[in-house]
């Protein structure tokens, strides 16, 4: 595909003035070419769209973006480096007000998961903002509050790299903030894209409507499967066969019980909803579970609600957390 570089003239073609927000072209390019090529739209003219990406010498992506536009395409060349600084003077001034994320992006990982984020993003038509990163913790988490204050509902950080030493003296940086933080938060140690299949844990965690809704947004968003899991440890051999202690999933839909209530009302949701989900009850150790589940359906991604505000429960949910942060190979989002 030849370049066509008179759609601007040359003083024109750097200024970012009347700039068309990243999210209104990325809705039109195909999800498989999103996370590589996600352009930093310049300017339409005389309906041609100029854009600044990466350097590439892959012309069947760009015929694929110019094609996916709608549009002839002027692409400008230039380094990675080049491009992430002009990104940073740029602002979200479009997409829909009631989801407003923000970006904390890290170093491990860097391009990998900003692409990611920016596809998370646009399946919301989210407006979305970056925070700065720091490697003090508390100078960090201070700037995400002031930003948290401006109406944002969902952090999405990055991978974070620890030696072993400071692994051992301070928890992860993601798991401070699931804990401290009164949003949503979306820990990427790895990208998965596009979203085929969505995982919901259901342990009966205070915020579990949250995890709910988030999946069925997100199943809605991205038309991915999305299956609903709730972990229960196994009854003692001395008492299985008891009714009293029947703990199958018509036992449980059919009960008072804590969990047996958010099943049921999740299972209503997906009807409500129109959506083809699984409900499904594994017994066992929960950790285990959940392995075996993503190792047999390859879930691109696991929503879990955030921890229970009494302190005892808070223990339990901390541990189980926490520990899934550490191992877990896929996105994971805490819903609050």
């Amino acid at each position: 595909m030849s370049m066509i570089w008179d759609a601007c003239s040359p003083d024109d073609r750097w200024s970012l003035d009347g700039g068309i927000p990243v999210s209104s072209i990325l809705q039109r390019v195909p999800q498989d070419l999103r996370p590589q090529h996600h352009a930093l739209p310049k300017k339409r003219v005389c309906g041609v769209i100029s854009a600044i990406i990466p350097d590439t010498g892959d012309p069947k992506a760009c015929g694929g973006l110019t094609e996916a536009w709608d549009s002839h395409a002027c692409f400008i060349e230039s380094r990675g480096k080049e491009i992430e600084s002009l990104r940073k003077d740029v602002r979200w001034i479009e997409g829909n007000p009631e989801h407003r994320f923000l970006l904390c992006e890290t170093l491990e990982g860097f391009e990998a998961f900003q692409g990611y984020a920016y596809c998370f993003a646009d399946l919301f038509h989210a407006q979305m903002q970056r925070v700065d990163f720091h490697e003090e913790q508390a100078l960090c988490l201070n700037n995400i509050r002031e930003k948290i204050a401006e109406g944002y509902g969902l952090l999405m950080l990055g991978p974070q790299a620890k030696s072993c030493r400071k692994h051992l003296l301070a928890p992860h940086f993601h798991e401070t903030l699931a804990k401290e933080l009164s949003i949503s938060l979306l820990v990427v140690p790895n990208t998965r894209w596009p979203i085929s299949r969505i995982l919901v844990l259901i342990q009966g965690e205070a915020h579990v409507d949250a995890a709910v809704e988030w999946g069925i947004r997100l199943a809605k968003a991205s038309h991915a499967e999305i299956t609903l899991l709730s972990i229960v440890p196994q009854p003692p051999v001395m008492v299985q066969g008891m009714k009293r202690f029947g703990s199958g999933l018509p036992e449980l839909l059919s009960t008072e019980t804590r969990l047996g209530q958010h099943l049921h009302w999740a299972a209503g949701r997906l009807v409500d909803e129109g959506l083809d989900g699984t409900l499904q009850l594994n017994h066992g150790l929960p950790e285990w579970e959940l392995r075996g589940e993503l190792l047999d359906r390859d879930h691109d991604i696991v929503v879990m609600g955030a921890e229970d505000q009494d302190w005892l429960r808070r223990i339990g949910f901390t541990r189980y957390a926490c520990r899934l942060l550490q191992w877990l190979d896929r996105p994971l989002l805490i819903a609050k």
